[in-house]
């Protein structure tokens, strides 16, 4: 009976030490305390935010239809016919106020160009005002961005615009204004001078329409023609819109 009982004693004592260890297996990853690790209980939390994949060059342009071409865009300069018929048309007035102004350099012709048109339509009275200069150009390989970039900088470095006007030297105080939101950008200035003794407003927008940079400029007299005649912004959106 007693070596029985010293065999029972053995056997639970070697149970106990199998428990023992199988404890300390199981509990080997925990803290003091007994409670599980964090790292084997913590949620994980949210994922890290993936680096910026915005690629550092510009995607490739896909080709569209080509840039309108000169009579293309000839046919959608402003005519007499859409202000009323109160003007006459002349290409020499448009050449004379643009070749004559160095600031508006930019809008001559170019080898980037893929069309350009010009026209002025002069009022009946005896200045030939309102005067209206269009000169719209479409340009190759996206370059229009940047052309009416250069436009607008130069146009905004130029406080003294020199023209000829009805023959004459005309210097005008140039400052920018505002006009509605015509095309994709625009640009628009003001300012008045003074010529054989009478005054005179000169307005000048530039617009970014697609392929196409538009200049349109405006004079008339101090005060203003009658309404009958138009005025600047409805003539450049009129430009704008018989481009689209």
């Amino acid at each position: 009976m007693a070596a029985f009982r010293n065999v029972l004693g053995a056997v639970a004592v070697a149970l106990l030490g199998i428990g023992a260890i199988g404890v300390a297996t199981h509990d080997s990853g925990r803290p003091e305390g007994g409670r599980a690790a964090t790292a084997t209980t913590r949620r994980p939390g949210p994922a890290p935010t993936p680096p910026d994949r915005t690629p550092t060059t510009p995607p490739t342009t896909v080709a569209g239809p080509p840039p309108p071409g000169p009579a293309q865009l000839e046919a959608g300069l402003v005519t007499p016919t859409d202000m009323g018929g109160y003007y006459r048309v002349s290409a020499d007035a448009a050449s004379a106020l643009i070749d004559s102004a160095p600031c508006l350099a930019v809008l001559q012709p170019s080898s980037a160009q893929a069309g350009r048109a010009v026209t002025a339509l002069l009022g009946p009275d005896l200045h030939s005002v309102p005067t209206i200069v269009e000169e719209v150009a479409s340009y190759r390989g996206g370059a229009a961005p940047s052309v009416y970039r250069s436009v607008r900088t130069a146009l905004d470095a130029c406080r003294s615009l020199a023209v000829q006007f009805t023959g004459a030297p005309a210097l005008i105080r140039l400052q920018p204004s505002s006009v509605p939101p015509v095309g994709d950008a625009d640009r628009a200035w003001s300012g008045t001078f003074t010529s054989s003794g009478d005054r005179f407003t000169f307005q000048v927008g530039v617009v970014l329409t697609g392929p196409d940079v538009l200049a349109v400029i405006w004079v008339d007299s101090v005060p203003g023609s009658d309404p009958v005649m138009g005025n600047f912004v409805s003539t450049l959106s009129l430009a704008i819109g018989k481009l689209a």
